[in-house]
């Protein structure tokens, strides 16, 4: 399971793709989907073989 915070998005953001954010900027958000509702092209077909009916997907967003 992966799992970044604000902090580790604000990183990620920084040394993948050399883009500076204030953490104060990040919002995050989780939500229950059903295992039908998992787009493919964001999760592979061996993580959605071994997924239960619902998951608990969290995201982090920010507008500059």
């Amino acid at each position: 399971m992966y799992y970044y915070n604000v902090e580790h998005f604000a990183i990620l953001m920084a040394l993948q793709f050399n883009i500076f954010i204030d953490e104060e900027q990040v919002e995050e958000e989780k939500m229950i989907l059903y295992k039908e509702e998992l787009d493919d092209e964001f999760v592979s077909n061996k993580l959605l073989d071994t997924t239960p009916k619902k998951a608990l997907m969290h995201s982090c967003n920010y507008s500059d």
